[in-house]
């Protein structure tokens, strides 16, 4: 953020916004699906004139146009898959184009001289994998050196935004192996660009046994407090774990520290954070159990208290 960049900064505030960019990652050399970056062309001194954006709107969103489901687009900083389109048919690509042609025109016109080469505009086209999507957690050392903190399986809610992970601690080894080397792909570009710290990606598979990194998350992501949880979770003979983020609930923290007073003092239960308003709660919580049946049954009975989704 602009007001932070006069306080003292480990990393420059800009090679911390190209890698935390999915232009960035489509551009940085590391496996990703097929992508095509959209940039825009007019310079700083250009953009304030409706009679050049217009056309430019129509030029940078012809590519969506044309181009035939499934595919995916992104804005190059998004967050929690907002700003992140699924197109798998014509309804859903009309609706994503809709929603970019109104807010490109405000997005060109914050290109300024100071951050044009940043491409605050631009956004990408992407081929669709079809294939589930894993959440890795690195260290990256000031070296270059990637550290394997964990890797989860990614969960994505009815309205396709992420709301959480699980974590299934008996993998961990052979999921180490398995990502090492597009681990060491991500540490060798973050070390070229100077980045170094917590970087978490978003993978999938090509069914070709190639890992293509689909996000990157420059910092300590959602699902990284299950990777420090293992020893808590181990050595109460829990192996699983998942942690919900977003959760919306109906009752108050006084009220769900009693319904589930045993969870929170046997550990299987942990409060990441609680505020409360006049009718609902906005939650995280991290839920351990010994195996997936169980952790799926402790599951349903935190979701009777789930705030039922609108629609």
């Amino acid at each position: 953020m602009d007001c932070l960049t006069h306080l003292p900064h480990v990393v420059d505030p800009e090679v911390h916004y190209e890698v935390q960019s999915k232009r960035g990652l489509a551009v940085s050399g590391i496996p990703t699906p097929s992508s095509e970056v959209i940039d825009t062309i007019l310079r700083p001194d250009q953009v304030n004139v409706s009679s050049l954006v217009e056309p430019e709107v129509a030029r940078m969103t012809k590519p969506i146009v044309t181009r035939s489901p499934p595919f995916v687009i992104k804005m190059a900083q998004s967050c929690s898959g907002q700003g992140v389109w699924v197109v798998r048919s014509e309804a859903d690509k009309k609706n994503a184009l809709d929603t970019i042609a109104r807010a490109l025109p405000k997005l060109i016109q914050q290109t300024v001289e100071s951050n044009q080469h940043l491409n605050p505009s631009s956004f990408i086209l992407q081929e669709m994998v079809p294939s589930e999507t894993r959440g890795l957690s690195l260290f990256i050392t000031k070296a270059g050196r990637p550290i394997f903190l964990g890797c989860c399986r990614q969960y994505v809610d009815d309205t396709g935004h992420w709301a959480g992970g699980f974590m299934s601690y008996d993998e961990q080894k052979a999921l180490e192996l398995e990502y090492a080397s597009i681990a060491k792909d991500i540490a060798r570009h973050c070390h070229k660009v100077g980045y170094y710290g917590p970087f978490g990606v978003d993978v999938m598979d090509d069914g070709k046994n190639q890992k293509l990194v689909i996000d990157p998350n420059a910092r300590v992501q959602g699902t990284t407090p299950l990777c420090f949880l293992k020893d808590h979770f181990t050595s109460r003979n829990m192996k699983e774990s998942v942690i919900f983020f977003p959760l919306f609930l109906t009752c108050t923290l006084d009220e769900f520290e009693k319904i589930f007073a045993s969870e929170l003092s046997d550990g299987s239960l942990i409060i990441i954070g609680w505020s409360h308003y006049s009718q609902i709660s906005v939650t995280s919580v991290i839920l351990g159990a010994e195996n997936q049946e169980k952790l799926g049954a402790f599951i349903y009975r935190l979701k009777v208290y789930k705030v039922e989704e609108e629609g």
